[in-house]
Formats: structure tokens, sequence, C-alpha cells
């Protein structure tokens, strides 16, 4: 495989830029060239690169303006065949270019893009299970409904070209609508069935001013349903009720909670799949949890879930024309989710209320494996429990 140039786009952040450099010089495959791209720095960023002693390694100043911009900037400046767009505080597998090399010898796409971990601000990997990428037969329909884990990729820079690079008018949600725009140029897909790629919470953070990231990624998506409507139309109300879903957890976890009820009532009202679906009544329940917590149980605030899905749930069901039916089978789902969470805390009273609740809303649930399983377990001694644990 051709030479490939990372991109590392940097603004006041010599800090983490520290540390992704030295990560970056680990790569077992040695064909690549590394642009810092400086976009209008004070602090010591144009000090600490020059500073690396390697030669593949290029300082370029940008003035100070969005990271659109800085990425554009410096793919021009790039010498490879292939790119890779970089935030300074990334971190990666030693062994990720390497593999990017054998899959794109075995399928030549456009794009070859990574599983992913989720690591603390010391490097430290979280409790959360990796996203690893399966096949999508239709990636333009799997970004715009799923929106799923695609946050690091390497690019033949042709394509990117092609498509025009990065939306300089976007301050955030900018890769997924380079990533749709490559899928609907017909650009083809590959993936490396391995976590191969680090994102690193911390405080600085720029998803974590959700009111932009929410802006931004609604343009995103309705833009590129206007743009390719035919394409679109078969899942055009599948993408926004999964997108006012997003955002529904988002607002959930930032606290705001009347604005977060309403957009889940949105999403199930504009796909009623959704008030069926245990999945999403889970990331509901749980939506305290941060990212990278995931399946624990240290950050539940079940009172908090219960009353933002049961809120949203009221809400959509508070029409005159909805059906009885669908209505109690929605509240009866969302109980029995709070009552399996609260066993997992072992809150068993709650549990059991909850499975009360579940039931007086659909009694046939009485019939069903897993709650019977629940419904045992829940009723078990706490201290037995305890024992058992130990």
């Amino acid at each position: 495989m051709a030479l490939t140039t990372f991109i590392i786009a940097t603004y006041n952040r010599a800090h983490w830029l520290a540390l992704t450099l030295e990560n970056i010089l680990r790569q077992r495959d040695a064909d690549w060239e590394l642009l810092v791209v400086d976009d209008g720095s004070t602090d010591n960023t144009a000090q600490l690169v020059p500073s690396v002693q390697d030669t593949r390694v290029r300082y370029i100043y940008h003035e100070h303006g969005e990271r659109s911009a800085a990425r554009n900037f410096g793919l021009k400046q790039a010498r490879g065949e292939f790119v890779i767009f970089m935030d300074d505080d990334d971190f990666l597998h030693p062994a990720m270019l390497e593999r990017a090399r054998q899959v794109y010898a075995t399928t030549g796409a456009d794009v070859v893009y990574y599983g992913s971990r989720v690591m603390d601000h010391t490097g430290a990997l979280l409790p959360q299970a990796p996203f690893i990428p399966t096949r999508r037969d239709d990636m333009l329909r799997a970004l715009l409904v799923e929106n799923f884990g695609l946050s690091f990729a390497l690019l033949k820079r042709a394509a990117v070209e092609r498509v025009g690079g990065f939306d300089v008018s976007l301050s955030a949600a900018e890769d997924w609508d380079l990533w749709i725009r490559l899928a609907a140029a017909g650009c083809a897909f590959a993936f490396v069935p391995e976590a191969l790629f680090y994102y690193r919470m911390h405080a600085d953070n720029t998803i974590r001013d959700w009111k932009r990231m929410e802006a931004s990624s609604r343009f995103v998506l309705e833009r590129a349903l206007a743009t390719w409507p035919q394409a679109t139309a078969p899942y055009r109300h599948i993408a926004l009720a999964r997108q006012a879903l997003r955002e529904a957890l988002r607002r959930a976890f930032y606290r705001d909670l009347a604005g977060a009820q309403q957009k889940l009532s949105v999403a199930f009202s504009a796909d009623p799949t959704l008030a069926a679906d245990l999945d999403v009544f889970y990331q509901a329940a749980c939506v305290t949890q941060p990212n990278g917590y995931k399946g624990t149980l240290e950050y539940l605030d079940l009172a908090y879930g219960a009353e933002f899905l049961c809120g949203a749930l009221e809400q959509t069901f508070a029409r005159a024309d909805s059906v009885a039916a669908s209505r109690n089978a929605a509240f009866a789902l969302a109980h029995e989710t709070l009552a399996r969470l609260y066993y997992a805390q072992r809150e068993l009273k709650l549990a059991r209320q909850h499975l009360r609740r579940a039931l007086q809303y659909q009694p046939t649930r009485a019939l069903r494996r897993q709650v019977i399983l629940t419904w045992f377990k829940a009723m078990l001694p706490a201290a037995w429990l305890r024992q058992s644990a130990a």
C-alpha cells in the first residue's frame, strides 16, 4: 500500500497532542507521514511538534478557524495516496495501519474503518464492550439511520477530494457528513473487525457541547435526506426517528428532562416500533451512564431514567387516537425493563413493584419466561443474594 498521511488539526491542546504524537510513532507499519496543522494555537504547540526527532512529522501553521478548514488545509499538503484524519487526543493500536494494509489489499475499498474502544484521560480502558464493525450492504442507509460507530477511517485521498473534503460551514458532526457524502458518491467501504482505535474521554471533549452537536447533526441529516430524496425515501421517517432518539438520550444525560421527554415522544410517534424495542428502553432507563460505562451499575439513576422513559410514553399516548393495546404493551415493557435493572442493583422491593406494574398493564406478560425468572429471583431474600454473590 502506498504512503499514508495522518492529518491532525489541533488548537491549544499540546498536552494531549504530545501523547498522540508519541503513539503514532509506535505504528508497526512505517510507511506514513504526519501533518500537524496548528490551527492558530497560542500554547507551545509550535515548539512541541518540531521537537519530534522524526523526518516523517511535519508542522504547518493555519490561521484559527473551524476544524474542518484546518483539515482541508492539511489535505492539500498531503503527499500520501491515503489519508487518516485524527483528533489531537486520539490513540491508536500499533497494528492499526498494518491491518488496514491487509484489508485494502483484499478489498481495494475507498474507506477502511475500524472498531473502537473508549479510554479515560489516564489511558485506562473503560468498562464498555468494544464496537466491532460488521458488514453493511447499504452504507448510506446505515449511516443515516444508525449513525453507527464509524469514527475513524483510512481514506483514499482522491475520494475525499472528489466529494469536496470537509464542509467548513459545520462546527460539529463534520466527520458524519463526510462519511455520508462518500457513501452517496458510491465509494466502497470495508472494515477491520477489530478495535484498533481508542477514543479518549476527558473534560475537553467537543462532544460535551451537546447543543452544538445536536444542531449540526440534525442539519447534516436533513440536508442528506433532501439531497438524495429518492434513495432515502424508504427509510426517511426511520432516520428522523432515530435522530430524535439520539437527541433525546443526549438531552436526558445532560439533565434537560423536559426537552428529552419531548424528543423521545417524537421518536416514538415517528417510528412506533421504537416503543416496543427493549434495547431502546434500556438505553432510556440507563441514560445517566456516561459513554464508556455501558453495562455497569455505577452511574445508574433509575428513578431519573424511569421518569424520563415513562414521561415520554405518557406524552406519546396522550393523543385521543392512541391505541390502548399499544399503550399497555409499551408501559408493560418499560416497567419490566426497570424491574430487571432494579434486580441487577439488588433493589428487590423496587424490582417487585415494577414487575407488578408491568403485569397490571399486560397480564399475559406473566407467561413469559424472562418475567417468571425475574419475579422468582426478586422474591429471594436479599441476604441470600448477597451471600451468593460473595
